[in-house]
């Protein structure tokens, strides 16, 4: 199972703070749809994750 980096998490952070009307909710959408991301949505919804100490 692969899971969205600190890096790629940031990476998501930045495209969406730069984005604006259509073009963010494209990229939101984007992002909801991919792979990884719903694995990572699996990860930080697993019982003791601590996301804050992770992610934040």
């Amino acid at each position: 199972m692969s899971s969205i980096s600190h890096d790629e998490l940031q990476h998501i952070r930045v495209r969406l703070g730069q984005a604006r009307g259509p073009q963010y909710w494209r990229s939101l959408e984007e992002l909801a749809e991919s792979e990884s991301f719903g694995e990572f949505l699996n990860q930080i919804s697993s019982p003791g994750c601590r996301l804050g100490s992770t992610y934040g």
